[in-house]
């Protein structure tokens, strides 16, 4: 019972987020059943995927590999980039040095016909990323419905053994009821009222 009790400790401190001390005592008055624990297990997931931060870093991560998708997508059509540049030369003319200032703007449409398959086989590696991190996101929401079923379950277990204590203190209140009345009539002994 004792170890029990230890390791107890040692979890509600896992669950606290504390480190794993067992310094403290737990009291002995029971607290009020919480709000949603009576909750339907959709809700109590849902619930949970809005509190744990890797359910957004996930939707993050898919995210960011989607728009990568969609950006080399874009390489399918036509590029077109702006140029300019700006140039100062120096040059001999009649003894004299000169600087002239040349500056040229442009504009550049290219549109690659053939790469080989080049942009299919990007966007085909985009989309196979995009599924591994949407595997892993759907992963982490099946263990955290585990999870929750499974402190369901507990709770349901912990309600069920509270109803069976209280029925086996009432027994045992009856029993030793009819163990002082036998002993005080003279039928039962002291070892009877002991048991």
């Amino acid at each position: 019972a004792e170890n029990n009790y230890l390791a107890a400790k040692a979890e509600l401190s896992r669950a606290m987020g504390t480190p794993a001390a067992t310094d403290f005592e737990v009291g002995p008055q029971q607290l009020p059943p919480e709000e949603s624990e009576a909750a339907n297990l959709d809700v109590l997931v849902e619930v949970g995927e809005k509190q744990r931060p890797e359910f957004l870093a996930f939707g993050a991560q898919l995210a960011s590999q989607e728009a990568t998708t969609r950006s080399i997508k874009g390489q399918y059509g036509p590029t077109l980039n702006a140029v300019g540049s700006v140039d100062e030369n120096a040059y001999l003319r009649s003894g004299t040095s000169r600087v002239a200032l040349n500056a040229s703007v442009g504009v550049a449409l290219s549109w690659p016909i053939y790469q080989g398959g080049l942009t299919d086989g990007r966007v085909a590696e985009s989309n196979a990323q995009t599924a591994v991190v949407q595997a892993q996101l759907d992963t982490l929401r099946q263990d955290l419905r585990v999870a929750v079923t499974q402190a369901t379950l507990a709770i349901k277990g912990a309600q069920a053994a509270l109803i069976a204590a209280d029925e086996l203190v009432q027994l045992a209140k009856e029993r030793l009821a009819l163990a002082e009345g036998r002993y005080q009539t003279g039928v039962g002994n002291t070892i009877e009222l002991g048991d």
